[in-house]
């Protein structure tokens, strides 16, 4: 079985490998969400310095502790899956395409084109960018929060397209989260 299947992945070793996969986009993830941020500087959402900051592991409070830094991964590591089935699979798969045909039957040549994937990837990224607004965060990190989601959001619903397999939009997102839990340990 290739990642490429139209079903989920049987074994461990598929699911892994499709994990795998995932993870390797992490570079092609960091490129949307840099776009996605830049944007954001653009629209005056926030500043290339502080998108530059967060990017070298400099926080604004710089009181990031080990622990903390841990908790988050942890927290990350293992919320990722169910983020994961929560809006590609709930959102981007069943509601935006199998809902939305059920719910209006207009739709049913649009769904499965590429406007109508890009759509859906889109529309599911917002809502997981939305998702990650605030955190308890102050206004400027949770604008960038929101940005880098969006961009993580937009990968993850590709890779969610093309392989139709969560794992491995799974594997990104816990390969992401790792990522931004060791920028967050290194100190400026």
């Amino acid at each position: 079985m290739g990642v490429e299947s139209n079903h989920y992945p049987e074994t461990i070793r598929e699911r892994s490998i499709a994990a795998l996969y995932g993870a390797a986009w992490v570079p092609v993830s960091y490129v949307f969400q840099r776009v996605s941020l830049d944007a954001g500087a653009y629209m005056g959402w926030t500043t290339l310095e502080k998108i530059h900051q967060a990017f070298a592991g400099c926080h604004f409070t710089k009181q990031v502790t080990g622990s903390q830094v841990f908790i988050g991964a942890v927290a990350g590591i293992a919320f990722a899956p169910i983020e994961e089935f929560l809006f590609r699979v709930g959102v981007q798969n069943i509601l935006l395409r199998d809902k939305a045909v059920e719910w209006f039957p207009g739709l049913a040549p649009f769904v499965d084109t590429l406007a109508g994937k890009s759509a859906r990837i889109f529309l599911s990224s917002l809502g997981f960018a939305l998702a990650h607004f605030g955190n308890g965060k102050p206004l400027d990190e949770a604008k960038l929060q929101v940005l880098n989601a969006f961009g993580l959001g937009l990968t993850a619903g590709f890779l969610q397209e093309r392989t139709k397999n969560p794992y491995a939009s799974i594997g990104l997102h816990m390969a992401w989260n790792g990522i931004a839990a060791w920028i967050s340990w290194r100190k400026c």
